[in-house]
């Protein structure tokens, strides 16, 4: 096989494989909406631009420069790898100042601009020396787009349904670093540099000895310890305890359950209303969560006499769970599955179906839609109903994608309400209640918990159900036409600024 062929396949490798690794480690405190990758798609778009008219300036300066190009740039690539982690902390900390889109397209700039510049640059050189195989003009570059297309769907499969979801990040980069090692021994002995590559080894030698201390992350904070960590293609998983009271499940740097260490009960709010409203079924009744966070909500269902299942995409939760969050998996049925492909792929029908599905900002917008709230509907028994944990900021925000959702769910013929809160919580969480007959919504329909545990909880136990305001004014939300997330920009922005403050003031800020 020729050596350009190679080099091309590897060049496509790389270039996607830089891109992927980048968005893993910006997802840790940009989050995973669309927007996030919006900015890495055009960024690197935007990069390659440049490293393509590099590579095109490179074809008319002599060989001897171009050779020294080649090895320095391979040996910044590979530095550049040792200190990615250390980089993305420096650049957190920097751009700390900035609102959340403008930080995150710096941000992203900077940590994957420089290694695609340079790697992009070498197409041009490629193809320069494949066009030595072929006399028709264009052949050699079509023949060299092919491998390095073929290198890029190769990295994208390895990596991101590979690698990511099986190891951590930082021995993907370890493999990401050998690789490139034995690809830029190769080149700079192709290209006779051997007394360079002599010089190169020991650089790239204690770039390597260094790379264990530079990709480890900061796990001490300002009265928090990180107690386990680990990164995939969902996201990353953190549990944290904070003041040796609280430990909290985090996805992405954001909460998803707490509980308080020393009575392992819910230290949120909001698992406590729904499992209390839900109450209102009998002991033994068939329920259906989609979205397992840190298993404290099935947890307070359990207790309620309830039969359990859950659907969760992402497995590892119920790992960590077990460990850290009091959740006994051999109480409930986990099925490791997309919500809607589990509800297509079964016949189970539940009293209750509760959605409790969004990971901070982010937002599952294929579940939220008119056709998927009709196939909820056919797993739902003649009484059922769907409780869905909705979250708002308040003071308008996030009230047009609550509409929305109520308004979708109506259309798809439910009858729909929310649960009351008393005048004086502001806890940002709606609870929506939507049923097939209208009789379920019945405002005196009585719970299975004492008045005194309603008080001491502050929630409302007589009428709670309140009809929605406006429900008619919301957007209704399609599979082709869901526009949840953009209608939701000010309530990601807003969560994704809490967070990125939340921590710079416990890891980066002294007491």
């Amino acid at each position: 096989m020729k050596n350009w062929i190679i080099l091309a396949f590897l060049e496509g490798f790389f270039f996607l494989a830089l891109e992927l690794v980048g968005a893993q480690y910006l997802q840790v405190n940009f989050g995973s909406s669309y927007f996030m990758w919006i900015a890495v798609l055009s960024t690197v778009m935007l990069y390659s631009c440049g490293g393509y008219f590099l590579g095109s300036f490179l074809l008319r300066k002599d060989v001897k420069f171009r050779n020294w190009y080649v090895v320095i740039s391979l040996v910044v690539i590979l530095v550049w790898l040792t200190g990615q982690a250390k980089i993305h902390e420096l650049l957190f900390v920097i751009f700390q100042g900035q609102s959340v889109f403008p930080a995150l397209m710096l941000h992203t700039s900077l940590l994957t601009g420089l290694p695609v510049l340079l790697i992009t640059s070498y197409s041009p050189l490629i193809i320069s020396v494949a066009q030595n195989d072929y006399s028709e003009k264009g052949v050699a570059s079509g023949k060299v787009f092919v491998f390095s297309t073929l290198g890029g769907i190769f990295s994208v499969y390895l990596l991101a349904f590979g690698m990511f979801p099986n190891i951590e990040t930082t021995k993907v980069l370890y493999a990401l670093f050998g690789v490139g090692f034995v690809v830029a021994t190769f080149v700079i002995f192709k290209l006779g540099q051997t007394k360079l590559l002599i010089a190169v080894i020991p650089v790239l030698g204690i770039a390597f000895m260094q790379f264990k201390k530079f990709q480890q992350p900061v796990t001490m904070g300002n009265n928090t310890k990180v107690i386990h960590r680990e990164n995939g293609i969902m996201g990353e998983v953190e549990i944290r305890e904070e003041h040796g009271k609280y430990r909290y499940l985090n996805v992405n740097r954001m909460v998803q359950s707490g509980i308080r260490l020393e009575s392992g009960t819910s230290a949120l709010n909001y698992p406590y209303r729904i499992a209390a409203y839900t109450s209102s079924y009998p002991v033994g009744g068939k329920v259906l969560v989609a979205g397992l966070g840190g298993g404290v909500l099935v947890n307070q269902l359990l207790a309620f006499g309830f039969k359990v299942d859950v659907v969760d995409f992402d497995s590892r939760l119920l790992k960590v769970s077990k460990k850290y969050m009091s959740l006994d998996p051999t109480k409930f049925n986990f099925i490791c599955d997309d919500i809607r492909h589990y509800l297509h792929t079964t016949s189970e029908k539940y009293d209750i179906i509760i959605l409790d599905l969004s990971k901070g900002e982010s937002i599952p917008t294929n579940v939220y839609t008119i056709e998927a709230f009709g196939e909820m509907g056919k797993h739902l028994k003649e009484n059922g109903s769907i409780f869905l944990n909705y979250f708002s900021l308040g003071n308008g925000l996030g009230n047009d994608g609550l509409l929305a959702t109520s308004h979708t769910l109506k259309s798809a013929g439910y009858f729909v309400a929310k649960i009351k809160k008393p005048n004086d919580d502001s806890n940002p969480e709606e609870i929506i209640v939507a049923s097939k007959r209208p009789e379920i919504l019945d405002l005196k329909k009585p719970l299975r918990i004492s008045d005194n545990s309603m008080n001491t909880l502050g929630f409302v136990k007589q009428n709670y159900l309140s009809p929605i305001a406006e429900i008619n004014q919301g957007m209704i939300l399609k599979d082709n036409e869901s526009k949840l997330e953009l209608i939701q920009l000010e309530v990601v922005k807003d969560l994704r600024e809490k967070s990125r403050n939340n921590e710079h003031l416990t890891f980066f800020s002294k007491k």
